[in-house]
């Protein structure tokens, strides 16, 4: 069973230095005190802000059962109820100590963590947190796939820099292989930086393919649109791109996905706009 150590849960910011460092010597023992198990799923557990029973028996089931978890967490002092998420999250003292001893387990199995963790919020469908803990974890084809899954709108609130470091990283099977993927991390480029950087990122995606690779009439088409969305603002010159992906999408049957039309219009509406005020 695993033991509690008082009967509150003392807030820091009422706490003294000097008092701070007893309660995390307090804490200290507290997790010394459990099995090696049990100190390795707590360890495990700091990887996320606030977490269920459901998803810390994902990251640890092979190391407690989930009665253990149940009955740790209804009884610890250092744990923290939020009743209207329906989850737990450390006392922020018992999260630096538990974080302090995850810092220091090597690099493979922190990563190993971080993407167990990340496949829990891919099960979830939380496309946005999956690449986010795939990227610490160094989980390259998780993130592609939450990317495919999640759309172009899941890398919001990832750096431009952040996104292409990933593409940077695949070698030619990979960006075969997740083509699709590839596309919608270069049309985030393209929506949030500099044109003629996304067009460079474009031109090396399709000449790093293997040779004996040929792409998916949708493949084709998100390369059209691409293309027409970094000839904004010349309608003209844009045009022609999408009139050639549509026709690959009508032929093909296949559609694309919804994030390549946020390009579109972004790009055309203004241009469209004084087309037709033109004309009428």
């Amino acid at each position: 069973m695993i033991g509690t150590v008082c009967s509150i849960c003392i807030s820091q910011d009422v706490l003294t230095n000097a008092a701070k460092e007893r309660l995390y010597r307090v804490i200290e023992r507290h997790v010394r005190s459990l099995t090696p198990d049990q100190q390795e799923a707590l360890v495990a557990a700091s990887v996320y802000r606030s977490f269920t029973i459901d998803q810390i028996y994902d990251l640890c089931r092979d190391l407690v059962s989930r009665e253990e978890l149940i009955q740790y967490c209804s009884e610890a002092s250092f744990l923290i109820y939020d009743y209207k998420k329906g989850a737990y999250s450390f006392h922020p003292l018992m999260r630096l100590y538990v974080r302090n001893r995850f810092n220091e387990l090597p690099q493979e199995k922190r990563n190993a963590i971080y993407e167990r963790a990340a496949r829990w919020f891919q099960k979830q469908e939380e496309y946005r947190e999956c690449i986010a803990y795939a990227f610490r974890g160094q989980a390259d084809e998780l993130a592609l796939e939450a990317v495919e899954a999640g759309g172009a709108h899941s890398l919001v609130g990832f750096s431009v820099d952040r996104v292409l470091a990933l593409l940077h990283r695949l070698d030619h099977k990979m960006r075969a292989k997740h083509l699709g993927g590839c596309q919608l991390m270069i049309l985030y480029a393209t929506l949030n930086s500099a044109q003629s950087a996304a067009a460079s990122e474009r031109e090396s995606l399709t000449a790093s393919l293997p040779p004996d690779y040929e792409p998916t009439a949708s493949e084709w088409a998100g390369f059209w649109v691409l293309k027409g969305i970094a000839a904004v603002p010349d309608l003209k010159a844009m045009l022609p791109y999408f009139r050639r992906a549509r026709t690959l999408c009508q032929v093909a049957g296949v559609q694309l996905p919804r994030d390549f039309f946020v390009g579109v219009i972004r790009g055309v509406a203004g241009q469209l706009f004084l087309y037709y005020r033109g004309l009428g």
